[in-house]
């Protein structure tokens, strides 16, 4: 740390931490691929879509308003498989020095 640098004092108890979800702790592959599969389309198309829509800076979620990608009535929970295993790691270490996860 050079001597113009702001000195840094972090809190001595963490009032929360916050993740996000897709990529981050989960990873979604297997649901989004179900997810095509129920719809009729190829994986790599609803992902590809996906991608050019958050490129755009719209809510992913608008794929399915797209012609051709009708939401399908498929729910794809989330499951301890889906965790990736660093992310999953991290969760009782962030609970324990957090007063809130979320």
């Amino acid at each position: 740390m050079s001597q113009n640098s702001p000195q840094v004092v972090l809190p001595q108890r963490i009032e929360a931490v916050v993740f996000d979800v897709g990529k981050t702790l989960v990873d979604e592959t297997r649901a989004w691929s179900l997810l095509a599969e129920a719809a009729g389309l190829r994986a790599f198309t609803l992902f590809a879509t996906v991608g050019a829509l958050i490129a755009r800076g719209e809510d992913h979620r608008k794929v399915w308003g797209l012609p051709a990608t009708a939401k399908p009535a498929l729910s794809c929970p989330i499951e301890a498989r889906d965790f990736h295993p660093d992310a999953l790691a991290c969760l009782p270490g962030s609970r324990e020095r957090a007063t809130a996860l979320e």
